[in-house]
């Protein structure tokens, strides 16, 4: 499940929010008329999975967006990320938390900076899978390594249909730097991980080398994700 009762307060790590101009400049004052639209409540709900160009009219969904229609500057977006999104369903969510972290941004990234942004929620589950030494990266990522991503953007964005999740390169940096704090750990001889001649050692400096790799192929925009290595050949 995603969020709690809790009052939203920023995402705590390995979470994390980031800044943008390729989102655009969306209007304070219309993002606060779209923060209003959305919907409010502290019970789960489910939100299916749907693509952000699908139209059901529901905005219990994951692809859904909440805007004030035509002469709008500000439009907020709901996603999955990680490579196995696409094959679950539905995802229990509480709406206060989508709208806390829609609201975080709005005030970190619109009000403060006057530009975009995304923040993540729930990439842990993204995060222990990929730091379990047991794990083959060349596989398929089971569907629980999904985490979610809200993104504030304005209508003119070069980065307006981008999904952050998946493909903005700041989330293959920040993976990628937890791998190597990982790969840092285990080269140490008093560290559990053993040193460098260790099994672990090995994993993460494999890792690291795979997602510093991906993740250099990544532009804002472009359809390069951090999980895939090499897609176009580079």
């Amino acid at each position: 499940m995603v969020g709690s009762i809790l009052s939203y307060l920023g995402p705590t790590p390995p979470d994390f929010d980031f800044c943008d101009d390729f989102y655009g400049t969306p209007l304070l004052a219309h993002c606060g008329q779209v923060l209003e639209l959305m919907p409010r409540g502290t019970n789960p709900v489910l939100y299916n999975n749907e693509p952000i160009t699908a139209d059901t009219g529901s905005p219990f969904r994951i692809g859904a967006f909440y805007d004030t229609g035509t002469g709008g500057t500000c439009r907020i977006t709901l996603n999955f990320g990680g490579p196995s999104s696409w094959l679950i369903p539905s995802i229990p969510i509480i709406p206060d938390t989508i709208h806390g972290m829609a609201s975080w941004l709005v005030d970190q990234c619109v009000h403060t900076a006057g530009i975009g942004g995304y923040v993540t929620q729930n990439i842990s589950n993204t995060v222990d899978y990929i730091t379990d030494v047991r794990t083959n990266l060349a596989e398929d990522y089971p569907t629980n390594t999904t985490f979610v991503t809200v993104a504030v953007k304005s209508y003119t964005a070069e980065g307006f249909l981008d999904v952050p999740g998946d493909h903005h390169p700041f989330t293959g940096s920040v993976l990628t730097q937890i791998l190597m704090g990982k790969w840092l750990e285990a080269g140490d001889e008093g560290d559990e991980g053993g040193g460098p001649s260790s099994p672990d050692y090995k994993y993460f400096v494999d890792a690291t080398r795979r997602f510093s790799k991906s993740t250099l192929s990544m532009i804002r925009g472009g359809f390069q994700p951090w999980w895939q290595e090499n897609l176009f050949g580079r």
